[in-house]
């Protein structure tokens, strides 16, 4: 998994240094992926924006989650409203434990919009 995380990326960034002329602008996700890999090398969790729904949220806009929903926030402030609980779950993007195996055991497939 890390060697095509790898590639992906390289790819990304070999088509904006050698092809910035031919109009190929990478899209918000794939701007996104190589934002999470410089903060994240080598995190097989960078992936993951390819596969969740990227919301871009203005000033004063907010966003619901239900529970055991997985989300992340990128950049900005942001104010995270949950109920009093110890049982946050981390697969990817973070220093800390990951719990890979809960994560999987909790999620629900469905596709669709936030």
């Amino acid at each position: 998994m890390h060697n095509n995380l790898s590639f992906t990326i390289s790819r990304f960034r070999f088509e904006i240094i050698f092809f910035p002329s031919i109009g190929k602008e990478l899209a918000d996700k794939e701007r996104l992926v190589l934002c999470l890999e410089k903060q994240y090398p080598s995190d097989v969790g960078v992936i993951s924006a390819f596969f969740l729904n990227y919301v871009k949220l203005n000033p004063g806009e907010a966003l619901y989650l239900g529970a055991n929903k997985p989300h992340a926030y990128i950049c900005g402030e942001c104010i995270e409203c949950m109920a009093t609980s110890d049982n946050v779950v981390r697969a990817g993007l973070t220093p800390k434990h990951r719990d890979v195996k809960t994560l999987c055991s909790m999620l629900k497939y469905r596709q669709g919009f936030p």
